[in-house]
């Protein structure tokens, strides 16, 4: 039997989720609590409470709250083994210097991630919101 985890967390007014794509996991996003844009692929769309996304793997895509209040989210992804990236993230992302931005790509790499950087100025100019 494989292993599902799942965590809830908050997307803070005007952040942008880093634009990423998985090589080995679906992820699966409930919409608890306001409302948040997604860029799935190409496509654009805004969802709000009771909202679920589908990000299968290979599937770029990025969140962000535009809101004026938190956007509260729970997420699955399958199988199972990101949480323990999510663990050596949470330090990284604490940091604000350029070591941090090598680590994070590196880390990222290391699970299969790509992040999308190409995606970054166009969403935070489009949406007003910022990483």
């Amino acid at each position: 039997m494989g292993r599902w985890p799942f965590w809830k967390s908050s997307i803070p007014p005007g952040r942008l989720v880093k634009p990423h794509r998985h090589a080995k996991e679906d992820e699966y996003t409930l919409v608890l609590e306001g409302s948040v844009g997604v860029r799935l692929g190409d496509r654009v769309t805004q969802v709000g409470a009771g909202s679920y996304l589908v990000k299968p793997r290979d599937l770029p895509h990025a969140m962000w709250n535009s809101g004026d209040g938190p956007a509260r989210i729970a997420e699955i992804v399958v199988p199972g083994g990101l949480e323990d990236y999510f663990e050596e993230l949470d330090p990284i992302l604490l940091r604000e210097d350029e070591a941090a931005d090598a680590e994070y790509e590196a880390l990222a790499a290391r699970y299969g991630i790509t992040i999308e950087n190409d995606w970054v100025a166009d969403l935070e100019a489009r949406f007003g919101v910022k990483l």
